[in-house]
């Protein structure tokens, strides 16, 4: 019965010393804020930058998307919900990226009808990204 009573000490010791060790939501909702923060950031500088719609602007898009999308990979979460935003937001910078590189390619062509239907698919993309934001902003943010 002791040595039952030391090993439950012990895990309970251990479990207490992990939890403890443990990032808090606060600074791990930073680290993904941050990220979401920077790829907005570059993209609305891209576009203010570029007027007029080109094929070189979607490109940078495609391009700021792409490191977004590797940055968001490399963050280390263990919230489970953080977990799902991020996958979320992966998801949606694979759409950015897809859709600004058809983008881009329809108006280095000159093809209207493609470059019409990737413009749609990237306005999809990006209206999904104001709702996403707020989830994540009311779960680390409650209150």
């Amino acid at each position: 019965m002791t040595r039952l009573r030391g090993y439950l000490s012990a895990i309970a010791f251990i479990a207490f010393f992990a939890t403890s060790c443990s990032e808090s939501r606060s600074s791990q909702c930073s680290r993904l804020i941050a990220v979401a923060n920077r790829a907005v950031g570059e993209m609305q500088a891209i576009i203010q930058t570029n007027t007029t719609p080109n094929y070189s602007a979607y490109l940078k898009v495609a391009e700021t998307v792409d490191n977004a999308k590797a940055a968001m990979e490399a963050i280390e979460l263990n919230d489970p919900q953080l977990q799902e935003f991020q996958s979320r937001f992966i998801s949606l910078y694979s759409e950015l990226g897809k859709s600004s590189r058809a983008l881009s390619e329809a108006i280095q062509k000159e093809d209207i009808q493609a470059a019409e239907s990737a413009q749609q698919a990237f306005e999809a993309a990006t209206n999904k990204e104001p709702p996403l934001v707020n989830e994540v902003n009311l779960y680390c943010n409650p209150g």
